[in-house]
């Protein structure tokens, strides 16, 4: 797991708990953030890591800018999107 900042309109700041899942798939690792539906992949698990943190960073930049940021976790307010993470 890593922490995401994400910085809304309002200018607050707010951190979600995100999930990674790596696989391999032949010779290439497939990389999966299963709360966002957000993948990538690369050659090593670095690389499949490090594209999938830039995939979600840019997901949810755009969901900002798009003022869709809490439809894109899901329809709920970040609040209830962390209570529901457990």
């Amino acid at each position: 797991m890593w922490e995401c900042t994400v910085t809304r309109a309002r200018n607050l700041t707010e951190f979600l708990d995100l999930t990674a899942v790596i696989w391999r798939e032949g010779e290439d690792f497939v990389s999966l953030c299963p709360e966002l539906g957000v993948s990538s992949c690369g050659e090593t698990l670095e690389e499949a890591t490090a594209m999938l943190k830039e995939a979600v960073d840019l997901f949810l930049e755009n969901a900002r800018e798009l003022d869709m940021l809490d439809a894109a976790i899901g329809g709920l307010t970040v609040d209830e999107f962390l209570s529901h993470l457990g």
